[in-house]
């Protein structure tokens, strides 16, 4: 089991060359416009959200192995086919492709890691394994930021074809991997209708559980709305312009590398109150978000340093409510709930706000994180009354 975390780091190499980062929208303008991509949007997140439940169940059935491996390579030929798309049909298809692979990634990988430091009775090393995960991404993704540039003078096509190849090369390295024991069923038709029933209810299956999936959904859906899709209008709004972007955000990658660093010593010194303050302080500072450059980058300093530690102590406080068996399922299920909430806000955001207002977006998905620190409230005194009772 020891290998598959190795193998975990590997992978986080290919999977954070994302060389596409600094030039998508300079790709796209070529061949569709600013409307067929927010429609493009939408679309590849309703396949990726219809595909998101069936694949983690796929993933607990025949296992989690196979189905990462497998989803990495098809996101990674989508990424190919969408360097050669001419028009937006074949746009929308390319992407659509993509989404699919990502959708059979997203729970499967999560309940590999977890359930093989399970297995090697290694649990207490979780929050410092995803620690190593998040500084080795961000690390890779720095550098796929700075070279994207490049790539895209030299051939416009180069940053999507070398971003599939290095998730087809992760993908193949999970071939290596090794299957955790956790009582996986056999494929049928039955076990399929049966562990997407048992796996959606695993989620919701008693008070404590379900209030910390809604914690989780909040947390996870108000960082994906920001990180892929408001940051970036949110810095023009404040009126920087393209390369004061690149150099922003190249920036926000590196400092979240330190904060990811300093992940196990604020778990250590602060303790379960964390679970309480990330929301607390990222509600409270995008609540905060006016259009002034200066305070737009401490606002956006923030968050991000805040959201790095989602992926940490957020997922570790789920993972201890949820059956093993029934894991990656149960993350499907949320990450198909964080989907359609992105796709709610950021159709009715978009269609309710000019774009010379984004910035009160940014203070309605504050209240989603303040929401969420309210929620931790009720689990932490459900958490201490079945303490009294025991």
């Amino acid at each position: 089991m020891k290998r598959n975390i190795t193998i975990y780091y590997i992978t986080r190499v290919f999977v954070g060359l994302r060389f596409i980062i600094p030039v998508w929208v300079a790709f796209f303008l070529r061949i569709i416009t600013f409307e067929q991509m927010a429609i493009g949007e939408v679309v590849v997140f309703v396949i990726a959200t219809l595909f998101e439940l069936p694949s983690g169940v796929l993933a607990d059935l025949v296992g989690r192995k196979l189905t990462v491996a497998s989803g990495l390579i098809i996101q990674g030929l989508g990424y190919v086919l969408v360097a050669y798309a001419a028009d937006f049909q074949s746009y929308l298809i390319a992407f659509s492709i993509s989404s699919i692979g990502g959708s059979f990634v997203s729970g499967a990988e999560e309940a590999l890691v977890y359930d093989s430091l399970k297995q090697m009775k290694k649990l207490t090393l979780y929050s410092k394994v995803k620690s190593i995960e998040a500084t080795i991404y961000r690390i890779s993704l720095f550098i796929g930021t700075i070279l994207g540039g490049y790539l895209y003078d030299i051939k416009n096509i180069l940053p999507y074809v070398l971003t599939g190849t290095t998730m087809i090369i992760a993908g193949a390295a999970y071939f290596f991997s090794r299957e955790p024991k956790v009582d996986s069923e056999k494929f049928s038709l039955r076990n399929y209708i049966k562990n997407f029933k048992l796996g959606f209810m695993e989620s919701f299956k008693n008070k404590r559980t379900t209030y910390t999936s809604l914690y989780y959904t909040l947390i996870f859906s108000g960082g994906l709305l920001l990180m892929s899709y408001f940051e970036q209008p949110y810095c023009k709004w404040l009126g920087f312009d393209e390369i004061e972007i690149g150099w922003i955000f190249g920036g926000l990658i590196f400092i979240k590398i330190v904060a990811v660093l300093m992940a196990t010593k604020i778990e250590k010194f602060i303790g379960q109150k964390v679970n309480f303050l990330l929301p607390l302080l990222t509600g409270l500072i995008m609540l905060s978000s006016v259009q002034f450059k200066i305070w737009g980058l401490v606002v956006l300093l923030v968050e991000n340093i805040l959201l790095a530690y989602r992926f940490i102590f957020t997922q570790k406080m789920y993972n201890l409510r949820i059956n093993s068996k029934y894991r990656a399922s149960a993350i499907s299920t949320l990450s198909m709930f964080n989907n359609i909430i992105y796709l709610i806000f950021v159709y009715g955001l978009t269609k309710i706000l000019s774009f010379d207002r984004i910035g009160i977006s940014f203070n309605i998905i504050g209240v989603l994180f303040l929401l969420a620190g309210v929620i931790y409230m009720r689990i932490s005194k459900l958490s201490g009354s079945n303490r009294m009772t025991k």
